[in-house]
């Protein structure tokens, strides 16, 4: 196992952080790590469900941290800032002197904000939200349908802001103000969501069967495969030229590979290598691996293979010309087949100038299929 792992030593170490796709770290990914190991921390099912609605809401994002600071209790209410001893518990709430004003009592059971409420048609739900937590609330609204459950959460977010406004000596905001601001919020941002029309390339879909590369060039199909959890894995090549016909060959297993992505940059690697030691110049490497592809045409790469990568573009360098394609596993039979036939029969060999007698017959159908 630890004979296949790649050494570049044309690069030097670095540091990768695992639980996050480009290697950095982040306090997001050391949230999800921490959520997974502290039983504490853990929410429940029925509340990740409600507060994941909240995040995909189409609002804007100071909204959408609002809502979640209010269905977690975490708005400085009286109450909250009594109970961390901020303020004394002679506070009452700014619209009606109730003690104790709480989150609730802030957005929906004072009987200012009930009158925001009350032309609203989600009123049924906030009425019950003594009863039951806010998230199932807002869970009850988006189900539903009623088409208000943005309408509500921006709401909810100017009443916080008009409480907030009278609170601090900037006046009483009238309860219709409240509303339409809540409602122009919200279709100034449907207009600025609104697609425009906008030139876009053509799209040319992935070709599902092999085609020759042009003259002096050598086409390189590569493939890969892992066997189950163990991370034995097969690779595989066939290069041919113009007129489609086999130059070089070959099978290879190995003992581990961390992934899918990683046996085919392997794949991509050794054929590579024998290209050039063959002395070919110009070469389309071609793989039904898109990730890769896309990787190397946008220079990308995900960092538990980037040693792979760097390779991989120093080796590219070298030819005269090499270029990358798409093709879809129809157009990539043959090298998924040696690379089968590494993994399932424990095949290691190169070909020169020809294929296994068990899968000639497929050398034959891509040859059929060119256009003469």
């Amino acid at each position: 196992m630890i004979s296949c792992v790649h050494i570049n030593p044309a690069e030097c170490d670095f540091r990768f952080w695992d639980a996050s796709t480009n290697g950095e770290f982040t306090c997001k990914s050391a949230y999800w790590i921490a959520t997974q190991s502290i039983d504490w921390l853990q929410e429940s099912q029925h509340e990740r469900k409600y507060l994941k609605v909240v995040w995909l809401a189409n609002i804007p994002g100071k909204v959408n941290i609002f809502v979640w600071r209010a269905c977690m209790n975490l708005l400085p209410t009286i109450s909250n800032l009594v109970t961390r001893e901020l303020v004394p518990n002679s506070f009452n709430c700014v619209h009606c002197s109730t003690p104790m004003e709480d989150v609730k009592h802030a957005l929906f059971l004072c009987d200012w904000a009930r009158d925001i409420w009350a032309n609203i048609e989600v009123s049924n739900l906030t009425n019950q939200v003594a009863d039951i937590s806010i998230e199932e609330m807002l869970g009850g609204t988006k189900e539903n349908k009623s088409g208000k459950f943005e309408l509500m959460l921006m709401l909810m977010w100017r009443i916080w802001c008009a409480r907030n406004s009278k609170a601090h000596g900037q006046g009483d905001l009238e309860k219709d103000k409240v509303k339409e601001s809540a409602y122009g919020m919200l279709q100034e941002l449907s207009r600025f969501n609104r697609p425009t029309e906008a030139f876009t390339a053509p799209h040319h879909p992935a070709s599902r069967a092999w085609s020759a590369p042009p003259y002096g060039v050598i086409k390189v199909n590569c493939d890969a495969g892992v066997l189950g959890t163990n991370g034995a894995s097969g690779l595989g090549f066939i290069m041919r030229c113009h007129n489609g016909l086999v130059l070089v060959a070959g099978s290879r297993r190995l003992a581990f590979a961390k992934s899918v992505v990683e046996a085919e940059a392997k794949a991509i690697l050794w054929a590579i290598q024998v290209a050039q030691a063959k002395g070919f110049a110009r070469v389309v490497l071609e793989t039904d691996a898109s990730i890769l592809v896309d990787a190397f045409k946008h220079n990308k790469v995900s960092h538990h293979i980037r040693s792979l990568f760097l390779h991989i573009r120093r080796l590219c360098l070298l030819f005269d010309s090499c270029t990358w394609s798409f093709v879809r596993r129809d157009g990539n039979k043959i090298a998924h087949e040696l690379a089968r036939m590494a993994l399932t029969d424990n095949v290691d060999d190169m070909y020169n100038g020809y294929v296994p007698f068990s899968i000639e017959a497929l050398v034959q159908d891509d040859l059929n299929s060119l256009d003469v």
